[in-house]
């Protein structure tokens, strides 16, 4: 099993009040933690994603594992392309899967530019560390509805919990450890 995505999506779900259920989606980065997050929202219905990467192959590569499962494309991950600057200005919720701005390297600045964005559009970093990134930061400066990669962490585990010993998963007790661990200093 690979719980990631279904990780992601209940974070999404949990944490924002929100469904990706007919929504646009933009997934900035196409690696295993994107394939697992695209698989899985495309399960629980969004209504597109559009796969954004620096190499146009890989982002061509995940749209085609996603087998028709969403209505999905690949674009290149630059702001002065036209087809990004379409899929960054319809995008309902925003998802960040590359390393950008990942301890030690957490004040490289966003790959986007959240003032592009729809007022609406949900930003979700699925980096930790840490909790807020700059792309995080500029979002919430916009004011823009964010979400951390914290509760993925813990869903997903929470999750492989659940499948290896068949019973539910203490999940608030695992959010508030995982919150202490990585609190600055910890």
């Amino acid at each position: 099993y690979n719980t990631d995505g279904r990780g992601f999506v209940r974070s999404l779900e949990r944490e924002t009040g929100r469904s990706p259920r007919g929504a646009g989606v933009l997934l900035l980065g196409a690696g295993g933690a994107a394939l697992a997050i695209a698989v899985s929202l495309a399960r629980a219905g969004a209504g597109s994603i559009t796969v954004a990467n620096r190499t146009v192959t890989k982002a061509e590569a995940l749209v085609e594992q996603l087998g028709g499962l969403v209505a999905a494309r690949a674009v290149p991950l630059d702001p002065g392309d036209p087809r990004f600057e379409e899929s960054l200005s319809q995008a309902q919720i925003v998802i960040h899967t590359t390393t950008v701005g990942m301890y030690p390297h957490h004040e490289a600045p966003p790959l986007i530019p959240v003032e592009r964005l729809d007022a609406g559009a949900l930003v979700c970093d699925i980096v930790y560390r840490p909790r807020e990134t700059a792309l995080l930061r500029a979002a919430k400066a916009r004011g823009l509805q964010v979400l951390t990669g914290e509760g993925m962490l813990a869903y997903q585990g929470a999750i492989a919990f659940e499948l290896l010993t068949g019973r539910a998963a203490p999940e608030e007790l695992m959010l508030e450890i995982l919150r202490e661990r990585l609190a600055p200093g910890a």
